[in-house]
C-alpha cells in the first residue's frame, strides 16, 4: 500500500494533469453500503413516506485529490448524485471533468443531471454546470 484515501462508496477514479500538477478524482456513488436506490434508502423505516429526502445517501461529495510530490492531499469536494464515473477531457486548452450521476436521492429518481465541471486556473478549482441525464452508466 502506498496511501489510503478515505472514500464513501467509491465507484470510479480518474487521474489527470493540469499545468504540471497531478490530480486524482474519485467518484462517490452512495454514502451507505446498505442502500441500493430502493424505497428503504430514501424512506427508512418509521420515516414519513411523503418526505422523499429523509436520507440522501446518493447526494454526496466526490473528491479531487492533488499530489504534493509525496502523497495525495484533498484538494476539493464536488457535489455529485450517485456518481458512477469521472472523466477528464480538454477542449481548446480548457480542462473539464464530467461526473456521470446516476441517482438523485432528493427526488428518488434515476432521472437526474450529470455535471460538467470547468477548471478555473486561479484559484485552481472546478466549477460545474448540469447536463440532463437519465441514470447514465458511465
Amino acid at each position: 500500500e502506498r496511501q489510503l484515501l478515505p472514500s464513501v462508496g467509491a465507484s470510479d477514479s480518474e487521474f489527470f494533469v493540469i499545468n504540471g500538477t497531478q490530480y486524482l478524482a474519485v467518484a462517490h456513488y452512495r454514502a451507505h453500503e446498505s442502500c441500493f436506490g430502493d424505497v428503504e434508502c430514501t424512506n427508512p423505516a418509521g420515516a414519513d413516506p411523503l418526505v422523499k429526502d429523509t436520507v440522501t445517501p446518493y447526494n454526496i461529495e466526490s473528491k479531487i485529490w492533488r499530489f504534493n510530490g509525496t502523497d495525495f492531499e484533498e484538494h476539493q469536494g464536488i457535489a455529485t448524485r450517485g456518481s458512477l464515473d469521472m472523466e477528464h477531457f480538454q477542449i481548446s486548452g480548457e480542462h473539464y471533468l464530467v461526473s456521470a450521476n446516476n441517482f438523485d436521492s432528493s427526488r428518488s429518481s434515476a432521472e437526474t443531471t450529470s455535471t460538467v465541471f470547468r477548471w478555473q486556473v486561479i484559484p485552481p478549482v472546478i466549477n460545474g454546470s448540469n447536463v440532463t441525464s437519465a441514470g447514465p452508466s458511465g
